[in-house]
């Protein structure tokens, strides 16, 4: 499944939207990393860190490195912009260039890609009868939940990702912070063998 999703990042032109639970794959992490010189935005939607504190502990700091290694991110105007926001988020989807979308139940992590029972599939819609194509519409439907409006009011993810760096809506500029992150519920493990071990083992 993590190879399906870093294909599709690898294809993209203009830009890519993730919303995620997680985000704490540093692999996914490198395929942004490398897809980002070649478009124009990167908008990442999490959920607020205490929604799953208690899943992975280390919420704040594996988040921090993820965005770390991809780049700078929340600057105005720059092209890596992360949110979190007031409405749930349960969803796992990854859409390129409003064309391909990869939606599933892995959260982005190992332990989803490599590890649990999980599905995904990709779309790829290229039905030029259709005014915009599927993943478009989810695109456009998704940042209305989040941000306000009416899709209509999303068409160009380019013009319109402008509103993720204004706080519309629910949305609010995310900013990890490692003081969040809760103990080791052992004090027979340190923090990194809990977290391969036990919070997101590698299954390949």
């Amino acid at each position: 499944m993590g190879t399906q999703i870093k294909h599709v990042i690898s294809k993209a032109q203009k830009f890519i939207y993730v919303e995620d639970q997680y985000l704490v794959s540093m692999d996914i992490s490198n395929s942004l990393k490398a897809a980002l010189p070649n478009i124009q935005k990167l908008i990442i939607l999490i959920c607020p860190t205490g929604s799953v504190n208690n899943e992975l502990f280390q919420t704040d700091s594996r988040r921090k490195a993820f965005l770390d290694n991809i780049g700078t991110f929340n600057t105005p105007g720059g092209k890596l912009f992360v949110s979190t926001s007031n409405v749930f988020i349960h969803a796992k989807v990854v859409i390129v260039d409003d064309k391909a979308a990869v939606v599933g139940s892995a959260n982005n992590n190992r332990r989803g890609y490599t590890h649990d029972s999980e599905q995904a599939v990709t779309i790829f819609d290229v039905n030029k009868s259709k005014k915009w194509f599927w993943p478009h519409e989810l695109r456009m439907n998704l940042w209305k939940k989040h941000l306000g409006g009416k899709p209509i009011d999303y068409v160009d993810p380019i013009a319109s990702a402008v509103h993720w760096e204004t706080a519309r809506g629910s949305a609010l500029p995310f900013v990890p912070d490692p003081k969040n992150d809760l103990p080791s519920p052992s004090m027979l493990i340190n923090n990194n063998d809990f977290w391969d071990l036990i919070i997101d083992p590698d299954g390949s």
